[in-house]
């Protein structure tokens, strides 16, 4: 006679206290081992994955803070060159009033020397008379 299916596969039955205070394992750890390596290279990933989406982010913040600073530089260049430009004005402005007083002056001078020779003349006459 054979002996049952199931007396094949399992081991005979030991006697004693080790049988039954010690659990038979059923499966090997690689299997453990391999579930763990799978979401370690997972999370690595996910790691990188936000690593990266984060330099894109500073790398845009970055570029738009140059672009920001470009334009202020610009814009202050601009309003240096048209403040320069009023300057210029100014003095162009200053140097023709200051002619103009000048040929002012020139002239008074010259009215009140006629006026003086006027005065000079009336008093002659008023004396010879």
């Amino acid at each position: 006679p054979q002996p049952p299916a199931s007396a094949l596969t399992s081991p005979p039955p030991q006697e004693g206290p080790s049988s039954l205070t010690r659990p038979r394992r059923l499966a090997p750890r690689l299997r453990v081992n391999r579930k763990l390596k799978q979401p370690a290279v997972d999370s690595a990933a996910a790691f990188l994955a936000q690593q990266h989406s984060q330099a894109e982010e500073r790398t845009g913040l970055l570029q738009s803070f140059l672009a920001a600073q470009e334009e202020r530089g610009r814009a202050e260049e601009e309003w240096r060159r048209r403040e320069e430009e009023r300057e210029r004005r100014r003095e162009l402005r200053e140097r023709r009033a200051l002619g103009t007083l000048g040929r002012l002056v020139t002239t008074l001078e010259l009215l009140s020397s006629k006026q003086d020779t006027a005065i000079a003349l009336l008093q002659r006459l008023a004396d010879q008379h």
